[in-house]
């Protein structure tokens, strides 16, 4: 619905904002996975850098705005094989490494004076899903059109310059593919991330 009405509302728009974004991610995973059961990974830091389009969504309502945006985030997580070794150490560590391409839309309301708190919907394309291990590098998902989903919330702060700061957070409800992959048949993989980031409109 959401994502419904901010289509709409662009495609009608004769006076769009758009901008550029960017910032950091902070990012963990949970896997579940069918014999196995669950696995929660450590944070990992990383990037997001993108761009959007912006508009009210009636022009006599100041407050409400609906928004547009692609973004590139690497994001993903680390954690230790559940074991020891002779010295009583854990595991090796495993670095989890995700690189989306998120197309997201979401509704914007001022509270305050250039204040503003948003939610909406995302779906990201995984442009790779890797697992690092020992120096080594294995696709995960292999290839085929892989998508993740979930819901953005987040606030946002504006100057009257132009620049922007805004504060996201990413609920992953899970990944899924347009083929049968044997991967995705046993494992639910959802991730979770903060954003704190910048950006400028024009």
């Amino acid at each position: 619905m959401i994502a419904v009405l901010t289509a709409t509302t662009m495609v009608n728009a004769q006076d769009i904002r758009y901008g550029v974004r960017g910032g950091l991610n902070f990012s963990k995973m949970k896997v579940e996975e069918d014999d196995d059961g669950e696995i929660s990974t450590k944070r990992r830091t990383d990037f997001y850098l993108g761009g959007f389009l912006e508009r009210k969504i009636t022009p006599d309502n100041d407050k409400l705005y609906g928004e547009i945006g692609l973004d590139y985030s690497s994001q993903g997580g680390s954690t230790r094989e559940n074991m020891e070794n002779k010295e009583g150490n854990h595991g090796e560590k495993i670095k989890v490494i995700a690189n989306l391409i998120n197309l997201n839309a979401s509704l914007k309301y001022e509270v305050y004076k250039n204040a503003f708190i948003k939610g909406g919907i995302y779906l990201g394309y995984l442009l790779s899903y890797t697992m690092e291990k020992n120096g080594k590098s294995k696709d995960l998902l292999d290839d085929g059109l892989i998508f993740d989903f979930g819901i953005p919330l987040g606030a946002e702060y504006n100057l009257d310059n132009g620049m922007f700061f805004n504060l996201n957070y990413n609920i992953g409800l899970g990944i899924f593919d347009l083929e049968d992959n044997p991967i995705l048949d046993r494992v639910s993989i959802k991730s979770r991330v903060l954003q704190l980031g910048v950006g400028y409109k024009f």
